[in-house]
Order: C-alpha cells, then sequence, then structure tokens
C-alpha cells in the first residue's frame, strides 16, 4: 500500500505525494522509503534541546534527549526507572483461587453438583473477563502511525514510514534524523492503528511491551538513538525508559521488552502518571525518538528502524 509523504523541514511542514517505493539515499547506503508517513510540527521550530524539553504543548516529552549526545556519546538519566520484571501484582494471587470450590465452605461435595452459576450451560461463555489485550503491529502501515516533532534546534529534520523489507522479517517502521552541526530533535511516533479505553474494556492491572529495534550504519561508533516507550491519555504523554541511558546502539534487530509495567512507572515531567483505572480515558501507544549533535562543524544522518511492536494490557480481573 502506498501512502503519501510529509517531510519535516525546520518545523515547516511540505507535503508531497510520492507514487515510487524508493526514495532519496539519506546517507549512510539507507535509501528511505519513497512512502515515508507525516511528521507534524508541535508548534515550535525551536527547542530547549539542552534542557531536553520539547515544546509540545500538554505533552510531557523531554526526558529523551538529555543523554543522546552524537558526539560525546550517551548520557545517563539518573531518574530513569530502572525495569523491574520482578513486581508482583497485588491481585496477582487471586488466580490462584480454586474456580471449582464450593461457595459455602461447610458444603459437601456432591458428584451430581450442577455447573457453576456463572456459567453458560449452553456451551461457548466467550473470552474470560480478564483475557489480557494485545495490541500489535507488525507491517507499519503509514495510515497507521502518526509523528510529531516534539522539540528541532538549528534545522534538523525527520522523517518515517513503512520499509517493506529488511525488517524482522519483513515490513517495519524506518525513521532518519538529519542533523546539522549543533542540532537536537525529539519526535513522538504514535500507533494509531489500536487503542485500548478503561471505561469499555476494563481497568489495567499491568503493562507488557516489547520491541524490535535497529540502527543502520551510524556516523561514527558509539552513535546512539534515544528511545522511551510512551502513553499517551488526555491530552497527555507519560514515557517510560527501556534502556539504562534512554538510548541504543543495535546495530542488528535487537529485542527490548519490559514486563509489568504498572501506571507509577511511567513519567511525565508534571509527576502525574496515567490512570489504569475504569474511570480513566483511552490510551494510545507508541515510542519516542531522539538526537543530539553538538559538534560545531561535523553534520551527521541517524537512521533507525523499529518492528514487532506488541503491548499486551494485562486487565484487572477484581
Amino acid at each position: 500500500m502506498k501512502k503519501k509523504s510529509v517531510w519535516m523541514l525546520t518545523g515547516v511542514l511540505v507535503a508531497s505525494a510520492v507514487a515510487c517505493s524508493d526514495g532519496p539515499v539519506i546517507g549512510g547506503g539507507i535509501r528511505v522509503p519513497g512512502n515515508a508517513e507525516p511528521v507534524r510540527d508541535a508548534g515550535s521550530g525551536t527547542s530547549e534541546a539542552d534542557s531536553g524539553i520539547g515544546a509540545d504543548a500538554g505533552a510531557d516529552a523531554g526526558e529523551a534527549d538529555a543523554g543522546m549526545d552524537a558526539d560525546a556519546g550517551v548520557g545517563s538519566d539518573a531518574g530513569s526507572p530502572s525495569a523491574d520484571a520482578g513486581d508482583e501484582d497485588a491481585g496477582a494471587d487471586a488466580a490462584d483461587a480454586d474456580a471449582g470450590d464450593a461457595a459455602d465452605a461447610g458444603a459437601e461435595p456432591d458428584a451430581g453438583a450442577e455447573p457453576d452459576a456463572g456459567t453458560d450451560a449452553g456451551g461457548d461463555a466467550g473470552p474470560a473477563p480478564c483475557t489480557p489485550v494485545v495490541i500489535a503491529d507488525t507491517t507499519f502501515l503509514n495510515a497507521d502511525w502518526q509523528s510529531t516533532v516534539l522539540w528541532s534546534q538549528n534545522g534538523t529534520t525527520a522523517i518515517g514510514g513503512q520499509f517493506t523489507s529488511g525488517g524482522n522479517p519483513d515490513s517495519y517502521r524506518l525513521m532518519s534524523h538529519s542533523m546539522p552541526h549543533e542540532s537536537a530533535i525529539g519526535v513522538h511516533h504514535v500507533y494509531v492503528g489500536e487503542s485500548y479505553n478503561p471505561q469499555t474494556q476494563g481497568a489495567i492491572a499491568w503493562i507488557d511491551y516489547s520491541e524490535d529495534r535497529i540502527e543502520f550504519n551510524p556516523p561514527f561508533w558509539g552513535a546512539a538513538v534515544g528511545a522511551l516507550f510512551l502513553l499517551q491519555q488526555g491530552g497527555r504523554s507519560y514515557h517510560l525508559s527501556l534502556d539504562p541511558n534512554n538510548a541504543f546502539t543495535d546495530l542488528s534487530w535487537t529485542t527490548k521488552q519490559r514486563l509489568r509495567i504498572k501506571a507509577s512507572d511511567f513519567r511525565a515531567i508534571s509527576g502525574a502518571e496515567p490512570d489504569f483505572s475504569a474511570a480513566g480515558g483511552e490510551i494510545h501507544f507508541g515510542v519516542l525518538r531522539s538526537n543530539s549533535n553538538t559538534s560545531v562543524s561535523i553534520d551527521s544522518v541517524i537512521t533507525h528502524g523499529i518492528d514487532n511492536f506488541v503491548v499486551t494490557v494485562n486487565r484487572d480481573c477484581q
């Protein structure tokens, strides 16, 4: 499926219809697909890149960029929450309950007992109320993703779109940051093909997340891509660290995951956290990608990809 493309140039949108599947070579021998999808300006052509705080109105997006120095290497974010796969869910022990236990503790076993009143005697009762909901993308159609530039400094541009080969194994989303010297950029990539609504689908106990990612032909050894997991709810953006330095340098397809993510694990500059209760609003998921280039004379291009984007929403059984 061929889509139209929009190129982001210094905070100004330039739209173009592209019919061919192959686009311009942007650096390192990487050919950008001609159907690169929109990258929309969040409303500011410049940014506070040094502080890492973007210009996203109402979106708390800034924490990723502080460690992504394209010359000095990758810095660490002391405030990053560490992955703790061992977190225990307070309600998890409820699953150990034996569905066959008699409701009356004093009742004698009855070999001819009637089926549980909550079971559809007619057969198929449908999925259990707490069956996890999986939101995933492995094809990355351009129409299913929205990109928003959060901050851009000194003429940095970003593109993103589906590439139909070279992923893990096939289609993936290719992204690129063209970085003049002394520049920075941060971009939200949000999956809009599916969402989760706690009000209609149930409260969230925890979330499991997994992605495959890669960096293509870095301009120098150690050049990194800033990366965070993203959740959007009620006009606000929340981020989650996947890496110690909020960045990766993987030169082959690498799977990164974080399990048993609670609402309190997400970070927003305001200190707020998303609402996983049954009163919470609709949620979309995605990623933040960012870079900085502090060189006073050298320009660079950072090209990277994502594949097998999988969010598993584990619903609250209580």
